[in-house]
């Protein structure tokens, strides 16, 4: 094999080992959201229904619903990559011929799993309030609007699930980052929280000292090269 193909193979070498087989793949994510307890709802309201594996619901004497679904079907997040993603759907539907404004808290836990067999897991914890205003249904019309509001940290990282690192970013802390509000009493247009990660790969401790090796080497070859030019 000539010098120049020799420095060719180490240089893609050290490239591959950089990237641990564990962590070339999509990882999957899943959700799982419960409600607390809702804040100027009217007296009576029915209440809070947590079901694991599903999601969470809050409904009002007045017959407002306010329904979160779990992301269950394993979503994805690209290794390395940016991924805009939904961890939560959201919907609201009112027959109430009173307006209604109250503010319902929820805990959302996402956990992101290495797609590898046996693969690690690893979570982020988010807490948000949803803001409910002047929500109605009368004379056949449908007022009032949703609007969601994330509780710090706006910002976690998970430093290495199975061979990557990933970072959450909410946003800054404004209303409605990263929210997509539901369209009231109308399902099929149902609203959605979420945010963003960024996904990288971390190097295994063999890659590193690997490519601290790799570097004179590399060096050296090209100072072959060069003298046989």
């Amino acid at each position: 094999m000539s010098w120049k193909r020799l420095a060719t193979a180490a240089v893609m070498a050290a490239a591959a080992l950089a990237l641990p087989t564990s962590a070339r793949a999509a990882y999957t994510y899943s959700t799982s959201i419960t409600i607390g307890t809702p804040v100027g709802a009217p007296p009576g309201a029915s209440g809070v229904v947590n079901t694991p594996g599903v999601g969470a619901t809050f409904t009002t004497t007045a017959g407002t619903v306010v329904n979160f679904a779990n992301i269950v079907s394993p979503g994805l997040f690209v290794v390395p990559g940016v991924n805009t993603f939904n961890f939560g759907n959201l919907t609201v539907t009112t027959t109430s011929a009173t307006p209604e404004t109250f503010s319902v808290p929820y805990t959302d836990v996402v956990t992101i799993t290495n797609p590898a067999p046996g693969g690690s897991t690893g979570t982020f914890t988010i807490t948000g309030t949803l803001f409910l205003t002047g929500v109605q249904f009368i004379g056949g019309a449908t007022t009032g609007s949703v609007s969601n509001l994330y509780n710090a940290p706006f910002n976690q990282n998970l430093a290495n699930v199975g061979g990557a690192s990933f970072a959450l970013n909410l946003g800054t802390g404004a209303p409605n980052d990263f929210f997509g509000p539901p369209t009231i009493n109308n399902p099929t247009a149902g609203g959605n929280i979420g945010g963003q990660v960024t996904a990288a790969v971390v190097p295994e401790p063999s890659a590193v000292v690997l490519s601290l090796i790799g570097l004179p080497l590399g060096l050296l070859l090209r100072r072959r090269l060069l003298r046989s030019a």
